[in-house]
């Protein structure tokens, strides 16, 4: 199949060579609130601050990601915002309880994952996302896994799997952000509140401790 969008080529997409230290668009949701917290607590037994050091991914830059970096321009927000929009997609309930690592040496990527039984769970609000993409005039980008970044290299790599307790994680909004400066930080351009998933509680019901939710 050949989507709207794609006789544009790869311009439209960020590069890191071609467009390093230029901002980049796209579209995730945050690492934030009890989750975040709980992720904390649950993993103070590894120091991960200690062992990754300077390498360590800030708190407030922990995202999953939900599209492909697109090059920031004045006709690329203007067509995020148009897929924002049109964005219509239920919440995604993942369930966080590993820390992995791959790769080797200064290359090894340090992120939190959950099983693989979960892999597909994002796949229909990336779908729409891209259908939204294309229908705006953007190339459609490709898939995304579950998984939240902590280090993208320089740490000393791990030999097996960090495991915590199950960690859940209702991901009930998405923003369009982008992301460029020194230091890297996120700046919110939209954000879009997901549609209830049918037969499941919201995000706060997770943790509570009211026996009769």
């Amino acid at each position: 199949m050949i989507y709207a969008g794609e006789q544009f080529g790869d311009e439209f997409f960020w590069d890191p060579i071609r467009d390093a230290g230029k901002s980049r668009l796209l579209f995730l949701a945050r690492f934030l609130g009890e989750p975040r917290r709980l992720f904390e607590f649950e993993t103070s037994q590894y120091e991960l601050s200690g062992r990754l050091g300077r390498h360590i991914v800030p708190e407030a830059l922990r995202h999953q990601s939900v599209s492909d970096r697109y090059r920031d321009t004045p006709y690329a927000r203007h067509a995020m915002m148009e897929a924002g929009n049109k964005l219509k997609a239920e919440s995604v309930l993942l369930h966080l309880d590993r820390i992995h690592c791959s790769g080797k040496d200064v290359d090894a990527h340090w992120e939190i994952r959950g099983p693989n039984s979960q892999r597909e769970h994002l796949v229909p609000v990336v779908s729409h996302l891209n259908s939204a993409l294309v229908a705006a005039g953007l190339p459609a980008g490709g898939g995304h896994s579950p998984h939240i970044s902590i280090c993208y290299g320089g740490a000393t790599p791990l030999a097996r799997d960090l495991h915590f307790r199950t960690i859940p994680w209702s991901i009930d909004e998405i923003e369009l952000v982008v992301g460029g400066g020194r230091p890297y930080a996120y700046e919110t351009l939209g954000r879009w509140v997901l549609e209830p998933e049918r037969g499941r509680v919201f995000q706060g019901a997770l943790f509570s401790t009211d026996t009769n939710i």
